[in-house]
């Protein structure tokens, strides 16, 4: 899982007072795994943003989650992150996170949606590109841009996902996940010239082209799987999320909040006494197999 949390802006304003400190909270729960990360940061004085000093994890907090009739303080099992491997979140509970530390008293709750689970997969029939909905074949005027325009024959939309709405989401998001990233099986020309450049030599470069990601529709309960979904030869595990009301709107404010556009209204967060995010969603998984008509690494 990753998180980002705009805590500043693109200046300092020498006239005024520095803001305070907050506390920020960062935790996704998923039905059937236990909830053993929970993130405490604290933000840091203005002026640490510029030399580049990390947000403060913070140890020694006490956490107490409240859920259905149960209340538990939950123990600090790695520096800054909390948690109890032995409680298993669970579908349509609410859970209410109270965390005291020092003078800061920090509260947010989530209700957690029922489970996501694919009704149908359709895929395109009759196309040498698709034998199935769980095997492709990447085509290579998508690889090779020498090779554009396509011809025609290759389907826009290859496979389609649908579900039925589920009770506690307010948005659905889509991703497509790369299984293995380690070897230089990009699809495309240049991203493999990119790696013998000496781009991606690391897990840390290659993350941004392990995962393509996008919300669905709003109110459609159906995703369609494209081609810009991948970036390597092997598996991918294609994954559509019910996102909670905290989480999605979250991620639909995160990423929009600079553009100096007067609808800007910041980023949303559901936490009282401090900022982050505290969200659920559930979610199903579709393996597919992605085959190469043309590999750059095998060609090239």
């Amino acid at each position: 899982m990753a998180t980002a949390v705009v805590l500043g802006g693109c200046g300092l304003d020498p006239v005024s007072p520095n803001p305070p400190e907050q506390l920020i909270i960062q935790a996704l729960l998923q039905p059937g795994h236990p909830i053993d990360n929970i993130r405490l940061t604290r933000t840091m004085p203005p002026e640490s943003y510029y030399a580049g000093i990390p947000q403060a994890l913070v140890s020694g907090a006490t956490v107490v989650l409240y859920h259905e009739s149960r209340t538990d303080t939950l123990a600090e099992i790695a520096p800054g992150i909390y948690g109890d491997p032995t409680i298993m979140a669970r579908s349509g509970v609410t859970y209410r996170v109270e965390v005291t530390f020092e003078d800061f008293v920090l509260r947010a709750e989530t209700t957690i949606p029922e489970k996501l689970e694919f009704t149908s997969v359709t895929a395109v029939s009759g196309s040498q590109y698709i034998p199935s909905a769980d095997t492709l074949i990447f085509p290579r005027e998508y690889a090779d841009p020498d090779q554009f325009p396509p011809q025609g024959n290759i389907p826009a939309k290859p496979v389609t996902i649908y579900w039925d709405s589920v009770p506690g989401a307010t948005g659905y998001e889509f991703a497509a996940i790369a299984v293995d990233t380690t070897g230089p099986e990009f699809l495309r020309k240049d991203a493999y010239e990119d790696w013998l450049s000496g781009d991606y030599a690391t897990a840390k470069s290659r993350e941004w082209t392990r995962m393509t990601k996008y919300p669905a529709f709003p109110g459609y309960t159906e995703t369609d799987v494209l081609w810009a979904a991948f970036n390597y030869r092997g598996d991918h595990d294609i994954v559509v999320r019910a996102r909670d009301r905290n989480y999605n709107d979250f991620a639909q404010t995160v990423s929009g909040t600079s553009s100096g556009n007067d609808y800007d209204t910041g980023t949303v967060m559901y936490v009282e006494g401090g900022i982050g995010l505290f969200g659920s969603f559930s979610s199903d998984t579709l393996r597919i197999h992605v085959i190469a008509e043309w590999l750059p690494s095998e060609n090239l």
